[in-house]
């Protein structure tokens, strides 16, 4: 019941994320599941709206095909998707015929399946191309059954049932810089340190980075990124949009 009564508010909650990047107000917003991160973006220029995938599976992708979502897969080598989908058609082929046997034959037949390319990889990465495909995987991920708890969805502008997260920041103890040449203004340096820690999106990331400007004329930024986003990082995002 618990479940079932938090699945329709995320419900809720998804299709008011989705709207808000349709009518303009989000450029972007991620979906955050157990086993993959999809980054829905907004059409920007003369780039339409996108949607991308990470760490997908041989299952989630043929599941996808059988509810007619269409995709690639721009980060494998060069005619690995060709093969990949031949792979997948003659595994389907197979075991179709697996099945008939054991059917006219009243044995029971249990069907293994190989893996075209690493499962969960960066070149398993999804794209989703266009309005049409972009919805398809919408309503996909909309009509998704979660036994356990819902996704995690984040979004730069507020939609409904969201909360604010706000991030921690701690300043560290300063430490001397020593000078190296003998420049006496390096030896006496001190290097402030300031760490932040929560999830920072990119373009939140430019803001902290352009208010620290202010007041700084030259600092230094150490990024850890989250390795469910790592393969949003592959230049496929458009300039000002989301990432990983």
């Amino acid at each position: 019941e618990w479940v079932s009564v938090r699945t329709h508010i995320w419900g809720d909650a998804l299709i008011s994320a989705y709207s808000m990047l349709k009518a303009g107000r989000s450029d972007y917003f991620y979906y955050v599941g157990p086993t993959f991160t999809v980054l829905f973006q907004s059409a920007v220029g003369d780039n339409p709206p996108t949607a991308l995938l990470s760490q997908s599976t041989k299952n989630l992708r043929e599941r996808l095909s059988t509810e007619g979502v269409v995709f690639s897969m721009p980060l494998l080598a060069p005619g690995s998707e060709k093969v990949a989908i031949e792979d997948m058609e003659e595994q389907r082929r197979r075991m179709h015929e697996l099945q008939e046997l054991g059917r006219a034959s009243d044995i029971r037949v249990r069907t293994t399946t190989g893996l075209s390319f690493t499962d969960g990889g960066i070149d398993s990465m999804l794209l989703f191309k266009g309005s049409i495909n972009q919805k398809g995987l919408f309503d996909f991920l909309l009509n998704r059954r979660h036994d356990k708890d819902v996704p995690l969805l984040v979004s730069p502008a507020p939609f409904l049932h969201a909360t604010a997260a706000a991030l921690k920041f701690t300043n560290k103890n300063n430490h001397v810089v020593s000078g190296r040449g003998g420049d006496a203004r390096d030896a006496e340096a001190n290097r402030y340190t300031l760490e932040v820690e929560g999830t920072i999106l990119p373009s939140a990331l430019r803001m902290l980075a352009d208010s620290i400007a202010l007041t700084q004329d030259r600092f230094l930024v150490e990024m850890r990124t989250d390795a469910k986003t790592l393969a949003f990082n592959g230049g496929l995002a458009t300039e000002g949009q989301g990432g990983g």
